[in-house]
């Protein structure tokens, strides 16, 4: 998400006289975008338990139903400021590319997989093991 938003404020800095350099940063930001969604979808499927999946990502949903609604009423704060709506955008996806360091190292840890789990006691915390750095497989 931080290189959507440098690519956002890439874009403010090109002249609106070169439209094909305009293009290629806000095509290249919104394939990272959709990269980076892929990324925090999959790392929601791994880390929420199995109970509460259908629930957050209903949430999920919610929210991004709620950004899609709301980005093209940024785009009115053109009339103040031209470049105010993609400095807004910009600083949303390099605040959020930030939280994503709030999240919890899962390496070597068995996730859980249900809430009963969360009450007794896992810790997912952001110290990995340095006794065992080899990655455990799990059979299925």
């Amino acid at each position: 998400m931080s290189m959507m938003g440098i690519t956002l404020l890439a874009t403010i800095f090109v002249p609106s006289e070169m439209p094909t350099v305009r293009m290629i940063l806000t095509t290249l930001g919104g394939g990272i975008c959709f990269a980076s969604i892929t990324c925090s979808l999959t790392q929601a499927n791994e880390l929420l338990p199995t109970v509460i999946r259908a629930t957050a990502f209903g949430i999920i949903g919610v929210c991004g139903s709620f950004g899609a609604a709301v980005a093209p009423l940024l785009m009115t704060l053109e009339t103040y400021a031209e470049p105010l709506p993609w400095i807004i955008y910009a600083a949303s996806c390099i605040f959020t590319s930030l939280v994503v360091f709030l999240l919890p190292e899962t390496r070597n840890h068995q996730l859980p997989d249900s809430l009963q789990d969360i009450e007794n006691g896992w810790k997912g915390s952001r110290k990995t093991e340095l006794e065992d750095p080899s990655i455990k497989v799990t059979h299925f």
